[in-house]
């Protein structure tokens, strides 16, 4: 199932269904039925966050030197490229499995697909189980639950190592998730240099460069099946929005 997910959605494999789309150079395509999902979901988080994530963002990752998989970036292989505002996700048209992507768009679905990952293998552990007991699926900082939980919850650490604190020394906070599902991520882990300057993989799409704004430990809790990393990137980088929050239980649009 995963490894399925890998070679619909992943950017950094040449077979992928989605590498084929980028290197395609725009046009209207005809998507399997597990791309179509990962795309909608995509476009669904960025409809949610007015835009705040967007899978339309591709080229300014490409430019920050993130074109690859992260354990195959350089120490340092030179400047990044200019940055520059994502062409905008009200671009790309989705109508079932029928795509309209743009020239000049690539894609990029690294705020979503993981966390769709997780809330497939619940599904299909529950499935497996015949919906009996209770299932956490851990995919490198997107967790998902279903079934009956522990009591009082799932326990859930976060934890890091930030700049300047020793190593081994992590910040950390439990929580206890009853059902749904939670997202991870922070700019001191995974890091990389171009041209000497310090870089990471959460980028404005508004304005194309990195942003440093917001707390060190951005985290969601969701319902399944609604996206995650995209909540938790509303919180990092519009916390004068978190009025606008959705309630407990909600979906986004």
């Amino acid at each position: 199932m995963l490894a399925a997910l890998d070679a619909q959605a992943s950017r950094f494999r040449p077979d992928s269904e989605l590498s084929w789309l980028n290197a395609a150079g725009g046009g209207t395509f005809l998507l399997g039925d597990g791309l179509a999902e990962a795309v909608g979901v995509a476009l669904a988080a960025a409809r949610w966050t007015g835009g705040l994530t967007d899978p339309t963002v591709g080229d300014a990752l490409v430019a920050l030197g993130y074109d690859r998989d992260f354990a195959a970036i350089g120490e340092d292989d030179g400047p990044s490229g200019a940055a520059a505002p994502a062409p905008g996700w009200p671009l790309v048209r989705l109508d079932g499995p029928l795509l309209r992507l743009p020239p000049g768009i690539r894609l990029d679905l690294g705020a979503t697909a993981k966390g769709l990952g997780a809330d497939r293998a619940v599904r299909a552990a529950m499935s497996a189980t015949g919906r009996r007991g209770g299932v956490l699926v851990s995919l490198g900082g997107d967790i998902a639950v279903a079934g009956i939980p522990p009591e009082d919850g799932w326990p859930v650490t976060v934890a890091e190592e930030p700049d300047g604190e020793p190593p081994g020394q992590p910040t950390a906070q439990l929580f206890r998730l009853p059902a749904g599902a939670v997202a991870t991520s922070s700019v001191t882990v995974r890091r990389w240099r171009r041209g000497g300057a310090a870089l990471h993989h959460i980028v404005d799409p508004r304005t194309g460069p990195r942003t440093d704004r917001g707390a060190l430990r951005p985290w969601s809790r969701r319902p399944a099946r609604t996206p995650t990393r995209p909540a938790r990137r509303r919180l990092w980088r519009a916390p004068q929005r978190r009025s606008g929050w959705p309630r407990p239980g909600s979906r986004p649009g």
